[in-house]
């Protein structure tokens, strides 16, 4: 992941956390939900593939977003398919080591070489296609190589992209009211299905965030019932 897109959803899953609140929405459809509102999601996450090994461990996330990414409050007309992948290995590798992937989903293979991300013992490769279904990682560095089998950490039981939409709607409705200038939404929407940043193994969530006009309404919902677990202006 991005190290600008990271900072932002730890520090507003921080704060959506601390401020937990006691009460819950039942989720509903995307039926009835401004086509507006859709028509300028920002980032759409729509899953997180984990594998792990005794060597390494690895998370993908993927789904499309706009292009260029930025949390401005206006969601760019172009838009692109992504997957972005990060590794862990588990002990410290040499100065210079380079980690390379292959990439198999369907009858599609892509291929290339890790960046070392500035912050932490990590790697990332970011890809303009998104996952669906089954996928196999294979990383390779000198003597190293090892064949991962992704796992999709959303199961059948869980929302859609379009009810965790509707429930974190209908949540923050009276405010995202407020983005609304001259019958246009002027505004950006960001529906991610997510893993908790601030511990690992600490579950997945959806979260659900309309900014605009300097502001963030933000819901954190659980990802079978559509719980609130919070809400939040920012």
């Amino acid at each position: 992941m991005k190290t600008k897109k990271l900072f932002f959803f730890k520090k507003t899953l921080a704060v959506l956390i601390i401020a937990a609140l006691p009460f819950a929405f039942a989720a509903c459809a995307k039926d009835g939900i401004d086509k507006r509102i859709t028509d300028n999601i920002s980032d759409l996450r729509t899953d997180v593939y984990t594998a792990s090994s005794d060597d390494m461990s690895v998370t993908v996330i993927t789904g499309r977003h706009e292009q260029p990414y930025a949390v401005d409050g206006v969601s760019g007309s172009a838009k692109s398919d992504y997957t972005d992948i990060s590794i862990k290995p588990a002990e410290l590798p040499a100065s210079g080591q380079v980690y390379q992937y292959t990439l198999k989903t369907g009858n599609k293979t892509h291929a290339g070489a890790f960046t070392p991300h500035p912050f932490g013992v990590t790697y990332y490769a970011d890809l303009a296609v998104a996952l669906s279904g089954d996928a196999v990682l294979t990383i390779s560095s000198g003597d190293y190589k090892e064949e991962f089998t992704l796992q999709s950490q959303r199961t059948a039981d869980m929302l859609s992209w379009e009810q965790a939409l509707g429930a974190g709607y209908n949540a923050v409705k009276k405010q995202v009211g407020s983005l609304y200038a001259d019958s246009k939404f002027d505004g950006e929407v960001y529906v991610q299905f997510i893993g908790d940043p601030l511990q690992n193994g600490g579950g997945y969530f959806w979260y659900v965030a309309f900014v605009g006009g300097g502001n963030t309404y933000a819901v954190l919902m659980d990802p079978t019932s559509g719980r609130v677990l919070a809400a939040k202006t920012l």
